[in-house]
């Protein structure tokens, strides 16, 4: 369980990482003193320290000391968006949702021509193939599999989690298996107390383990968040220079081939369940404002049975709404004026998918792409037009 000083440096950050991408501030942009985002952050410099340790080991930023020091924005580092990506894929499932999700893009790209969000993710791709699927060839995954002497990172706790972090994935272990305590941790990787407490806070701030205490404690492999990777993956749709409107046009095609997909494939109970609560009229209202919005559309693409096309999609909408300031306000007088609208289109979604009708799913998802697309343009001009079908 996470102390509230780890939860507090986990969001903040989260925090400084999305100012970061919405800024767009360049690699080697100095955002402020530690004790200039402290106060702007409000927080103490304890938790603060601990954010920018996460910050490092995502690639984000790192602290510089020294007169003209600072928070620095880092340069992206592409072998760490990957290293994020594989986290989500468990090795017995990998090959089939690799190739699921290169199947999509490129049925999407036979109508989306030179979108620079779906060339840079399709780029990301095919780089994740040649670590996943062919790890042999890859020095740093052949280093891991035969337990080889380690290379560390930027720091030694750094080194640990990543070679953690490879392990659980490689070794295709399912949620809910003990890794073992922090005093096996010490022993296995021979370090004391507090390196190893470092590397428990950053596999728990990764998403990929639960730290459990009391009876039966130690750490535990659990379902990968998609959180990190998704700001991670954000961050280089940055880099590429896609539009907003690029962007959009990117998410609204694959939404479409998600729902074909969880509709074919059919979903876990638990989101049946939450289908069946949007369909239920006294369980699910019309949307009020952005925040009932976006908890509906997440109902749906949570049914999505490919992480790694779940990521992507989430962060299009996570580039989307950094890059448009206005989005959320746009959102709210939709939902004001359309918020029945869009719940009728949303259940005719979730009917299709719970009938496992894919034909029919995407049909729907299509219908409520142009519909709500139409109704938005009235609330802000700029909105994207509707993709090529």
């Amino acid at each position: 369980m996470k102390t509230a000083r780890q939860k507090k440096a986990m969001a903040i950050a989260e925090w400084v990482q999305q100012d970061i991408l919405s800024a767009r501030s360049l690699p080697g942009t100095v955002i402020g003193s530690e004790m200039q985002l402290c106060e702007k952050y409000r927080v103490g410099r304890t938790a603060f320290r601990e954010a920018t340790r996460i910050l490092q080991f995502r690639g984000v930023a790192r602290m510089r000391r020294g007169p003209n020091g600072g928070l620095v924005v880092a340069a992206p580092n592409h072998d760490d968006l990957l290293a994020s990506l594989a986290t989500l894929l468990r090795a017995d499932e990998a090959a089939k949702h690799l190739s699921e999700t290169r199947c999509v893009l490129t049925s999407i790209a036979s109508r989306l021509s030179r979108n620079p969000a779906l060339m840079s993710i399709a780029s990301t791709l095919e780089s994740l193939c040649g670590i996943v699927l062919r790890p042999d060839e890859d020095p740093r995954t052949r280093e891991l599999r035969n337990d080889m002497p380690l290379k560390f990172g930027s720091s030694r706790a750094d080194g640990i989690a990543r070679h953690v972090i490879a392990r659980i994935r490689t070794s295709a272990l399912r949620e809910g298996t003990r890794l073992g305590s922090e005093a096996d941790l010490c022993a296995r990787y021979d370090v004391g107390i507090p390196v190893a407490r470092q590397v428990i806070r950053l596999l728990e701030e990764s998403g990929v383990i639960d730290c459990r205490r009391g009876r039966g404690r130690g750490l535990f492999v659990r379902k990968p968040g998609t959180e990190t990777v998704t700001l991670a993956l954000a961050s280089s749709l940055v880099n590429c220079g896609a539009t907003t409107r690029e962007s959009w046009l990117l998410g609204q095609l694959l939404n479409v081939e998600i729902v074909v997909l969880a509709a074919a494939r059919g979903v876990p109970p638990q989101n049946q369940q939450s289908l069946l609560r949007l369909m239920t009229p006294t369980a699910a209202r019309a949307p009020t404002d952005a925040a009932d919005i976006l908890a509906i559309d997440k109902t749906v693409d949570e049914c999505a049975p490919n992480p790694i096309l779940l990521t992507i999609l989430q962060s299009l909408k996570t580039y989307s709404r950094l890059r448009n300031p206005d989005r959320d306000a746009t959102l709210t007088r939709y939902a004001s004026a359309c918020g029945p609208e869009f719940l009728a289109s949303t259940r005719a979604v979730a009917g299709a998918i719970l009938s496992g009708d894919g034909h029919a799913a995407g049909q729907a998802q299509r219908h409520k792409n142009a519909l709500f697309f139409e109704r938005v343009a009235q609330f802000a001009p700029s909105a994207p037009q509707r993709a090529a079908r």
